[in-house]
């Protein structure tokens, strides 16, 4: 199924960040902007999935206890993920970019975005926390008051990254090396609990490969031989939860069914 004509698409409410943005007319880059190509489809998922949150929280409301109860499973794994992607930067990725170019502080815009976004998010994680122990009852026009409270600061923050990475500069770097680093790091993370199951499934239904003329046909940075054995063994776990994700489990742009 694709996405409706008629119904609103996580392209929305929050924009997407434009591959234009990278200063490229393709993905063909030196190693030095290799960190602003990668993580510019991984900020465009975290805007279609909290897109497509907002867009679905009224009308799931109405859909049944169990519509609810996935959909809470579905908000409280994009928190996570979010949770998980701050604190890779912070502990991982910001470091090796501050040790690599001798400048402390590069990133500490980012660091601050991070600061500011805290309360928002913590107050997204606890409400959808209270709801799953049933301490509340479900309520999409407060959930989505909770993402309008952090969702301006969320957008700009997402894009003024991407910016602080296109202005990296070659200089005497060895970027291929700490790509390399990174990418292990990454690739190591398959192996953690729940990441087959959950966050594997979560990033690549919230990735659209056909955004920008195909920009990103081959991102996530993970072999399609290991994505298409995970797709074939675990993405069905958890099934009634990607029913709210943007994209298939191919990565094509489908129909949001409370949107």
């Amino acid at each position: 199924m694709s996405a409706s004509e008629t119904k609103p698409w996580a392209d929305g409410p929050l924009k997407l960040i434009p591959s234009s943005k990278l200063g490229y007319p393709n993905d063909k880059h030196p190693d030095v902007h290799w960190l602003a190509f990668d993580m510019l489809p991984a900020h465009n998922y975290i805007l279609r999935t909290i897109n497509a949150i907002y867009l679905q929280a009224i009308n799931v409301g109405e859909a049944g206890p169990d519509v609810i109860k996935s959909f809470l499973a579905y908000c409280r794994v994009w928190h996570h993920v979010l949770d998980d992607h701050h604190k890779t930067e912070e502990e991982v990725i910001f470091p090796k970019i501050e040790a690599a170019i001798g400048e402390e502080g590069y990133m500490s815009k980012a660091l601050t975005q991070h600061e500011e976004l805290h309360p928002g998010l913590e107050a997204f994680g606890d409400y959808v926390k209270n709801l799953e122990k049933k301490e509340e009852e479900y309520d999409g026009k407060k959930l989505r008051e909770i993402i309008d409270s952090f969702a301006p600061i969320l957008a700009r923050h997402l894009e003024d990254e991407i910016d602080l990475l296109i202005g990296l500069r070659e200089d005497k770097v060895d970027w291929k090396k700490v790509n390399a680093e990174v990418t292990n790091m990454l690739n190591g993370k398959l192996k953690e609990a729940n990441v087959t199951t959950v966050a594997l499934p979560f990033i690549v239904t919230g990735h659209d490969k056909t955004f920008d003329n195909t920009f990103f046909t081959h991102w996530p940075p993970v072999p399609w031989i290991v994505i298409s054995v995970l797709r074939f063994l675990f993405f069905g776990t958890n099934k009634d939860w990607w029913q709210f994700a943007p994209c298939d489990g191919y990565m094509v742009p489908k129909e949001l069914p409370y949107a």
